[in-house]
């Protein structure tokens, strides 16, 4: 083992004990995109369909339309009002052009579908593009009689709310783009509580076996973005929902301040992303990567900038007055001690998996599988058991040692 081990041991059951609400493998939130997605709808009201499309097929995508349709619906309203609320008229038409929209949208592949399938003497007959009119029945000639007073009713919207009526201001779905936000950090912090077990054992693994500082540092920094990783899309969703002037706007450019980045976003970016990577920076001085920049990024990393000085551990903060031995001592006992402790807990969990994989009723190919997967899983409980007993003891003998010397 390297002779640097023990103290990153003694940082290792720190920076557990600081961040076990929310371990897993996660990618730096400051510049992460996510783009604002403006509504299908009036592209696909204007589109051509596939001559060689099949009644199946565009049946199918008529459903795959209704359930966008569910998907976004609660969130409506919610924009509409506060967008009425908020005086912001340009997206309350924006929104309730979607709604407008909406029926022929949906409808759209069943004309098709309907019109292609029956001969011209009873209503058949398309040309399949809904911009053009030559060769269209009965039946897509009513398609477009719909269309056209959508149009009329929208534009007449547009007219006494003293919009835009068509462009990119008027045609943006800020339902749609809230719902796949909220969706997507839903998934994100469901996915946190999964990954818990197996973050803990490659921690731990690293930290024993005396991984370098700055592999250390990045198994912990995920460990630390973990929340904020969570929750970034709920946020975008939220800002998306909100009018500029009730703290909505975003550029979905995470971390990236811009002018479309309103209170909310504005929070997120300098308070709650500036704590975070204070906590970054104090991992590192932790862990003895004293070479990452203000916001914890290592050299050659992606929007690297010159370092900053971290404290080290074996270094007492002369600033504040606070012996961080002491603070990290007290919280390594909470953290490792009883049978309610959180490691305890964690290996509990990694056993019971183990234990229910075995209990499963399976065919001999399936058995022999299972019987892998159990005995890795069993190993990776035991091997986190085992390593939480030796950081234990390695934590208790560099604080003794720090005691002694202080009394001396």
């Amino acid at each position: 083992m390297r002779t640097n081990a023990r103290p990153l041991a003694t940082a290792g059951v720190a920076i557990v004990g600081a961040g076990l609400l929310a371990v897993t493998p996660i990618t730096a939130t400051n510049g992460d995109t996510m783009a604002l997605r403006a509504s299908d709808q009036s592209v696909a009201l204007t589109a051509a369909f596939s001559p060689t499309a099949s009644p199946e097929s565009l049946l199918s995508v008529t459903a795959g339309r209704l359930l966008e349709q569910i998907r976004q619906a609660p969130l409506v309203p919610a924009v509409m009002v506060l967008a009425a609320v908020g005086g912001d008229t340009q997206r309350l038409y924006s929104q309730t052009r979607q709604v407008i929209d909406m029926p022929l949208y949906v409808l759209d592949p069943t004309f098709e579908a309907v019109a292609n399938g029956l001969p011209a003497g009873i209503g058949g007959g398309t040309d399949h593009d809904t911009s053009t009119t030559a060769g269209d029945g009965e039946i897509m000639k009513f398609r477009n009689q719909v269309q056209a007073a959508q149009t009329e009713l929208r534009n007449g919207i547009a007219d006494s709310l003293g919009v835009v009526p068509d462009g990119t201001l008027g045609d943006t779905n800020y339902a749609w783009t809230a719902s796949n936000l909220l969706l997507k950090s839903s998934i994100d912090s469901a996915s946190l509580a999964v990954q818990i077990p197996m973050a803990l054992v490659k921690l731990t693994e690293a930290v024993v076996s005396g991984e370098s500082a700055e592999n250390v540092y990045k198994i912990a920094r995920d460990i630390v973005d973990g929340p904020q990783w969570a929750i970034d899309s709920g946020i975008d969703g939220v800002a998306t929902i909100l009018p500029e002037s009730l703290g909505g706007g975003t550029d979905y450019i995470r971390g990236v301040e811009t002018s479309q980045d309103g209170a909310l976003l504005k929070f997120r970016n300098k308070e709650m992303l500036g704590l975070r990577n204070q906590v970054r920076v104090g991992v590192a001085g932790l862990v003895g990567a004293d070479t990452v920049d203000k916001n914890g990024i290592l050299p050659g990393e992606s929007g690297y900038t010159p370092s900053v000085t971290t404290t080290s551990l074996r270094t007492a903060d002369t600033d504040s007055g606070t012996d961080l031995r002491a603070q990290l001592s007290k919280q390594t006992e909470k953290l490792l001690t009883g049978e309610n402790s959180s490691v305890k807990k964690r290996v509990n969990e990694v056993k019971g998996i183990a234990k229910d994989v075995g209990s499963l009723k399976l065919d001999s190919a399936g058995k022999k599988a299972g019987e892998a997967v159990m005995a890795r899983v069993k190993q990776a409980g035991q091997d986190l058991e085992n390593g939480v007993k030796k950081v234990r003891e390695t934590v208790k003998k560099t604080f003794s040692k720090k005691d002694s010397g202080d009394q001396s």
